[in-house]
């Protein structure tokens, strides 16, 4: 009737005008409705958004008809592709990722080495210690410990590590419930196999088995209560013993609080055991795009680098005549530092370096560069910053001579790049000149000064 309809109205505008002074946006949410969105549900402009945003909450969204979907952007699926892109050019190898083998030796034995770092959801130090005891065979064990290792399951770690090591037997409680546990050796690990087993014991319909699953982790107990009476009066139906019955759903009532479905779980395992595979396989290629991916981090980057040296690959310094903007592998399988790693240097002026070395072939030495590398693009902090990390070092001019005054009192740095600004001066006013091509040739070249290195 009216009144209520009122009713409803003005306590839903309570709850927008009190959320309203502290909104919030979640970082993967979208809102999907059949038409415009306008037409089903207020939205407003934020700050914090370029992006229409909902005024109800996401618990109203959807008793409002909206279909509410997270889309999580992972970099793990940047550091695969680049990792394919590189193994294409230094090995010649096309890797379709989805369709690699799921048995591959070499992968499972860095899992039992628990050489995890840079695995997706597998590189904390605990996960690596149970992935050194477990010693998975399969891919049905990484997608039992990607579900059981968070708060809560983890108490079922060890049990599942000594049934899939033969040093317990597995338990199933009834043999009705043994073809939906025998992948997890009697442990119960997934929301999915709780959701089987009532409708198998109990003869739950799909909709009940989820109610079920809702009520477990929603720890509703009044509902539970009438959902365990359900379970085992059908249980008991189907001749299974009253207190076996019990003994199962306590146990799946514990579990259900936190959980895990399968099909979350076996997809981020996938993608686990894919970067596995890349790391096992193709180590040199793996580990440059992790450092790719992490190059505006100094501490990941040194992190990963100890990695690298850890499992026996040798990372070269920064290098003016092979480094790339991005870390790389040489023909040797040895990793080069990627010159936009290098602190103090920008995107722009690698981009400009590198660009010139391809196209114009390598640097002759320190006064070829100068001349040629675009000095509005690179200055004299980007000069600066790839001298101390070593990049000039194979000019055989050491790192305190740029530094070091020369007669006029400026650094030989400084000389440096007023020689390459007169070069290029110089060419470009050849280019209109009688007299053929000037340029370095006819600038005097500065004499690196005396320094301690």
């Amino acid at each position: 009737d009216e009144s209520t309809t009122l009713g409803k109205t003005l306590a839903l505008a309570e709850v927008l005008d009190g959320s309203a002074r502290q909104t919030g946006i979640h970082a993967a949410g979208v809102i999907i409705a059949p038409d415009d969105l306008k037409e089903y549900v207020p939205v407003f402009t934020s700050k914090d958004s370029d992006l229409l945003v909902t005024q109800y909450e996401g618990k109203y969204v959807e008793s409002v008809g909206m279909l509410k979907m997270d889309f999580l952007g992972l970099k793990t699926l940047t550091i695969l592709k680049d990792a394919i892109q590189r193994i294409e050019k230094t090995r010649g190898v096309k890797i379709d990722i989805d369709n690699i083998p799921l048995d591959d030796a070499k992968t499972y034995e860095l899992f039992q080495r628990g050489e995890m770092i840079g695995i997706f959801q597998f590189e904390s130090q605990g996960m690596q210690q149970y992935m050194k005891e477990l010693r998975p065979t399969n891919i049905e064990d990484l997608i039992a410990m990607n579900a059981l290792y968070r708060p809560g399951p983890m108490d079922d770690i060890p049990p599942y590590i000594k049934r899939k090591n033969g040093q317990e037997k597995p338990y199933y409680y009834l043999p009705l419930a043994e073809p939906i546990l025998k992948n997890t050796f009697g442990v119960i690990v997934y929301q999915e196999q709780v959701m089987v087993i009532s409708q198998v014991m109990a003869d739950f319909t799909k909709g009940q088995a989820d109610v079920l699953r809702k009520a477990m982790g929603k720890k509703d107990m009044a509902l539970l209560d009438k959902q365990k009476a359900v379970f085992v009066e059908g249980s008991v139906k189907k001749g299974v013993d009253e207190k076996v019955a019990t003994e199962l759903f306590d146990k799946m009532a514990k579990f259900g609080g936190y959980g895990f479905n399968r099909a979350h779980a076996a997809a981020y395992s996938v993608l686990a055991y894919q970067t596995a595979y890349l790391k096992a396989n193709y180590l040199p290629e793996f580990m440059a795009a992790v450092l790719t991916n992490s190059m505006g981090d100094i501490e990941k980057l040194t992190f990963f680098i100890d990695e690298c040296r850890n499992m026996g690959l040798t990372v070269l310094g920064p290098d003016i005549h092979r480094s790339e903007h991005s870390f790389a592998v040489t023909k040797n399988g040895e990793v080069s530092f990627g010159l936009g790693a290098v602190k103090g240097v920008g995107e722009a002026p690698v981009g400009s370096i590198v660009e010139e070395r391809e196209q114009n072939g390598d640097f002759k030495d320190i006064y070829d560069l100068m001349s040629r590398v675009n000095l509005r693009s690179a200055n004299k902090k980007t000069f600066e910053s790839l001298i101390m990390a070593g990049a000039f070092d194979a000019f055989g001019i050491t790192r305190a001579q740029y530094f070091a005054p020369v007669e006029n009192g400026n650094v030989f740095l400084e000389t440096l790049i007023r020689f390459g600004n007169a070069c290029q001066d110089l060419s470009s006013q050849s280019q209109n000149s009688l007299f053929g091509e000037l340029g370095e040739s006819s600038v005097p070249k500065p004499k690196p000064p005396d320094a301690h290195p």
